[in-house]
This record gives C-alpha cells, sequence and structure tokens, in this order.
C-alpha cells in the first residue's frame, strides 16, 4: 500500500515495482471492411517496439469474431523498459499512430 498526502495524484511509480512484467491488453474499434488496414498500418510500430530492449512482445490484430474489433496486446519486462520506451516512442520523425501503441 502506497500512503500518500491526501489531495495528491496517484504516479505510475506508486503502482508498478521496478523489476515486475507489465501486460499492456486493449482494443480498437473500426469501422467494418477496415479492420486489417489497422494491424498492416501498425507493423513498422510493432518491429520498432520488439527490437527494443525490454519488449518481450507487441501484437496488433484484427479480432477473429468481430469485424470492428483490433486486439492490443504488449508485454514490457519492467517498468523502466516501459518507460524509456514511452518517452521515445513520439519523436517528431515516426507517425503519429506509432505514438498511439508505444
Amino acid at each position: 500500500m502506497v500512503l500518500r498526502p491526501r489531495g495528491s495524484a496517484l504516479r505510475f511509480t506508486d503502482i508498478f515495482a521496478d523489476d515486475m512484467t507489465i501486460i499492456v491488453a486493449g482494443q480498437i474499434e473500426v469501422q467494418p471492411g477496415q479492420r486489417q488496414r489497422v494491424p498492416d498500418g501498425s507493423q513498422m510500430a510493432m518491429r520498432l517496439a520488439r527490437e527494443t530492449i525490454g519488449c518481450e512482445d507487441f501484437v496488433v490484430a484484427a479480432d477473429p469474431l468481430e469485424e470492428h474489433r483490433i486486439n492490443v496486446f504488449k508485454v514490457w519486462r519492467s517498468r523502466t523498459a516501459l518507460h524509456a520506451r514511452l518517452l521515445s516512442a513520439c519523436l517528431p520523425q515516426q507517425p503519429a499512430f506509432g505514438c498511439l501503441y508505444a
């Protein structure tokens, strides 16, 4: 349990231990018939993330059952690895879409 002064914001570092594996999973809704565009357009972001030290896995995939759904799944070895990727992911020369998948 983390004790903080009343009214102070909860920080990222209060939640995760540095050596804890972090799993990020979510979904994106797209228009029917457009779902393959997202995984296809995310290949570079997935490749760059997977080449990053500390990234165990990163997948953006069309859901096999729901036409409008894209599944996003990432595994990071530690809080430090994820934080370093988040700081470097939104550089001006990278597509804005890559920032969403950092």
